[in-house]
């Protein structure tokens, strides 16, 4: 069993209005927004439940509905409704495909007219080039296949995929990638799909995937007890969670790995190395059904996630585009400020830097004690000692005892207090290579000697 190291997710409690919500096309009803993508930084694409396609060509500042132009295509055969759309994925920003309960149809002029592809359908779509793209196969029961082009889309062929069907997929380059199924386990190509080597076992289905290598990623499976797994050289690792309370302005750890704080996870995103995004299904942070949130992001390339809570709703996201747009059930389209994840991360870091130093300080003041057997401490006037020079001296008598003269006194015996100077003589930086060693070490050092001019020659006063 390979070794599962804890990253820890940091949870601060930030309002709903946080967001930038964008406001709803007006005059239409979306049920629900299932995926979105922008292929541009300007042109963007989402789709839905009924067949719903949209289209922003400002960044997604503004959207216009598309789905008339394809009705014909996404007509369920004996139903009168349309088909609910699951993936897609556009290579330029006029050219692109979506992927349906038995659909699979092609756009080449930006989704003015559209395209059937027979005998095509599936989960998830990706394209690693222009030319060369594949298509999960999604059915929970039946043959295990996906489907692959190598001339942009024009034509597909069959390929195996092992065990059970795939519901995620994600390439590197045209020959390496993988696909993640309904149990939870991941598969790695390096041909190009011929021959599949399993990295990672069961768990829950697989919803989206992340890789910078063949080996170092990020895995966002459905269910709460999978979550978020990265691998890193080779290696998973399991992302566990940690609550903040913010109390007066201050960030403060109120939970370690609370087990009721998980959601239903649905999608992934990245808007650079470090800047990604997950989303999934949420609740208010008081809701009975625990302190689940439907948001949540990382500034440092998923080593550390914090949850945003959206308190005031209780919502599915379904996908989030790699600039931060979020769409979800009732036809929700929200966007997550940038700046607002790193200036959040900056704080919690800061925080979690105070605690450490918090936790050092009374690690050292609970090894440090008296090398002497009376300490007089009402006359006590040096101040206490910490490691690599980090925190000023206070009032303690902890080792050293002082008084208001600039005199050492002598100590005759062990069992006399060694007294030095005035308050503040003793610097930080002459005891550095004293607060190197152990206590222990420290105590030997000091007892041994009785001669004040000595002990001052040896600290360098």
């Amino acid at each position: 069993m390979k070794r599962l190291n804890i990253l820890a997710i940091l949870i601060i409690a930030i309002n709903f209005a946080s967001f930038g919500q964008i406001e709803k096309i007006k005059g239409v009803r979306f049920d629900e927004l299932t995926k979105i993508q922008f292929p541009t930084n300007e042109v963007g694409y989402i789709i839905g439940k009924g067949g719903v396609i949209l289209k922003s060509i400002d960044s997604g500042k503004s959207w216009t509905d598309l789905t008339n132009n394809a009705s014909d295509l996404t007509m369920m055969k004996g139903h009168n409704k349309r088909a609910n759309l699951k993936s897609l994925y556009f290579t330029d920003a006029n050219t692109g495909f979506i992927v349906g309960y038995k659909l699979f149809i092609k756009t080449t002029d930006g989704g003015k007219t559209w395209t059937n592809i027979n005998d095509v359908d599936g989960e998830d779509i990706y394209f690693p080039t222009k030319t060369v793209g594949y298509v999960s196969k999604g059915l929970k029961y039946g043959e295990s296949y996906s489907f692959k082009t190598i001339d942009g889309g024009k034509t597909w062929t069959k390929i195996p995929c092992p065990n059970h069907p795939m519901t995620a997929v994600y390439f590197i380059d045209e020959n390496t990638g993988f696909v993640g199924n309904y149990e939870g386990q991941i598969y790695l190509t390096e041909n190009g799909g011929e021959n599949w080597k399993r990295i990672k076992g069961g768990g829950s289905a697989v919803k989206s995937m992340f890789f910078t290598s063949k080996t170092n990623g990020l895995i966002l499976s459905e269910n709460s007890r999978s979550g978020i797994s990265s691998i890193k050289n080779g290696e998973w690792k399991e992302v566990k969670y940690v609550e903040l309370k913010n109390e007066n302005g201050k960030n403060k750890v109120v939970n370690k790995y609370p087990e009721k704080l998980m959601i239903k996870y649905n999608s992934m995103n990245f808007f650079d190395d470090n800047i990604g995004y997950a989303v999934g299904q949420g609740y208010t942070t008081t809701s009975s059904k625990g302190r689940n949130i439907g948001i949540i992001v990382t500034a440092d390339g998923g080593k550390t996630w914090f949850p945003i809570s959206n308190e005031k709703h209780e919502r599915t996201f379904n996908s989030v585009s790699k600039n931060g747009i979020i769409v979800g059930e009732m036809g929700i389209i929200l966007k997550i400020d940038k700046d607002f994840i790193t200036k959040t991360y900056q704080e919690i870091q800061s925080t979690i830097k105070n605690e450490k130093a918090e936790k050092e300080k009374k690690l050292i003041e609970s090894k440090l004690r008296s090398i002497t057997s009376d300490i007089e401490r009402k006359k006590s006037l040096i101040d206490r000692l910490y490691m690599n020079n980090k925190k000023s001296l206070y009032k303690s008598g902890m080792i050293l005892y002082s008084k208001w003269n600039n005199d050492f006194n002598s100590a005759n015996d062990i069992n006399q207090k060694i007294e030095i100077g005035q308050k503040n003589i003793l610097l930080l930086d002459k005891l550095k290579e004293l607060m190197s060693s152990n206590t222990k070490d420290l105590e030997k050092k000091l007892k041994k000697e009785t001669n004040p001019e000595v002990i001052k020659s040896s600290l360098g006063l």
